[in-house]
């Protein structure tokens, strides 16, 4: 689980100042959950499989192995971005990030459950050439060190942590609208190839929660005056 420290500069609550350790609170608090709420996800997936569902196939394949694996890197970064918000931006966007770390939270702990049901690694292992056809946002699947698409670069990731105000919003919401895509152009080629049920009902769950954030997001960002980075294409 990824955690943050907390900063004791961030930016006061737009509903007036805090009590000394309320921000300390907060985040730790918000962590608790955030731990909570991958272990019920664990065992939402783990009981999912072993339960099973009227019809549905639990045979994993190697594109539904390699989507629960990169998409939880995916995840993961996800998180990063809505930590490195917190509470220090308006209360829109805080908001929204949290909505974000809390459905990514949960959804990464239901892939674990899947892959660790399926005895599978959390991380991928095998070359492009070793995958036998899986997918990738409609490409071979990824190996160790594959960038996954709509995924910030460290240095971008480095401007929205010194982002302050204004800019900490718009890049933000750059950023994930485009980490957002990426994830789409990932549940696609799940959908589209992937054999085990729950697993691609998990990547159509995921595919409308993000596009209806993705809507609200560019809305957001249009409000502040900025546009949308380029869309990622693989």
């Amino acid at each position: 689980m990824v955690t943050v420290d907390v900063d004791k500069d961030a930016h006061p609550d737009v509903h007036g100042p805090r009590a000394p350790g309320v921000v300390v609170l907060r985040r730790t608090t918000a962590i608790v959950i955030g731990g909570a709420t991958a272990l019920v996800g664990v065992l939402a997936g783990i009981l999912i499989g072993v339960v099973g569902l009227p019809g549905g196939s639990t045979e994993p394949s190697r594109v539904d192995v390699v989507f629960a694996q990169e998409m939880i890197q995916h995840h993961q970064q996800a998180l990063v971005m809505a930590q490195i918000v917190g509470t220090r931006a308006g209360g829109d966007i805080s908001a929204l990030a949290a909505a974000i770390e809390a459905d990514q939270t949960r959804e990464l702990g239901q892939m674990q459950g899947y892959l660790d049901l399926w005895d599978e690694p959390l991380l991928p292992s095998a070359s492009p050439d070793d995958l036998g056809g899986a997918v990738h946002g409609g490409h071979g699947a990824a190996a160790p060190g594959h960038v996954m698409a709509g995924m910030a670069t460290e240095a971008e990731l480095e401007r929205l942590r010194a982002a302050t105000g204004g800019e900490l919003e718009t890049l933000f919401l750059q950023l994930m609208i485009r980490h957002h895509q990426g994830a789409i152009l990932m549940t696609d080629g799940m959908i589209r190839d992937g054999t085990e049920d729950h697993a691609r009902a998990l990547a159509q769950q995921m595919r409308f929660e993000q596009q209806v954030e993705n809507e609200r997001m560019t809305m957001l960002l249009l409000q502040r005056g900025a546009q949308p980075l380029p869309a990622p294409t693989s």
